[in-house]
């Protein structure tokens, strides 16, 4: 179930955590405690509300089309680089399986 969270955004664009969940059919508070749980082992990186648009580097600004969710009071998840490194790896063996 989580590298399912790491692909949806690993795909970018924005999405709230109750788009999230429902996504992923399970309910807003275990897709907080999951995103908080990727977090912590590395996966993810958080940007908060009162964060600047600079915090996040270009590469997160790109897929923020609808506006950058730090400055209307949210949160950014981004991967990490181990996040995109796991993700890389689970897609490779993904794609040997077909």
């Amino acid at each position: 179930m989580l590298m399912h969270l790491l692909e949806a955004i690993g795909r970018g664009g924005v999405q709230r955590p109750d788009e999230l969940a429902a996504g992923l059919g399970v309910s807003p508070d275990l897709m907080e405690q999951m995103l908080g749980d990727l977090e912590r082992m590395g996966y993810l990186s958080r940007r908060d509300a009162g964060s600047t648009a600079d915090d996040c580097g270009p590469a997160a600004c790109s897929r923020c089309a609808e506006g950058c969710a730090l400055t209307a009071g949210g949160r950014i998840w981004t991967l990490t680089e181990k996040g995109s490194r796991s993700l890389r790896r689970s897609l490779r063996r993904s794609l040997r399986r077909e």
